[in-house]
């Protein structure tokens, strides 16, 4: 799945896409987070609140664009080796939200 290959690639413990509707304003999570026990819906998503969501201590997170308008959020959590997140890091997930 997309979310693996984000988490190898940028060795990370947690990954997660959200997905924009236009229509409600609402973020809407396209993976595992309702097993988590967080609600289905969310109409801001702040640093605190994704970690909170991810379980995590750090995280880093990207919108994905469109010309057309905001399609999601691209959002990781906590680096496998304990390191902080660089500007690599968010250099890398920017290029992976492009595409």
């Amino acid at each position: 799945a997309m979310e693996d290959g984000i988490a190898a690639l940028l060795d990370v413990k947690r990954q997660t896409l959200l997905l924009f509707d236009e229509t409600s304003g609402s973020y809407f999570r396209l993976n595992d987070w309702p097993s988590l026990g967080f609600p289905q819906e969310m109409g801001r998503v702040s640093d605190s609140f994704l970690k909170e969501a991810l379980g995590c201590e750090a995280c880093l997170s990207t919108p994905i664009a469109t010309p057309n308008g905001l399609l999601g959020l691209l959002a990781v959590g906590d680096k496998l080796d304990g390191t902080p997140f660089s500007g690599r890091d968010q250099w890398v997930l920017e290029l992976v939200a492009r595409y």
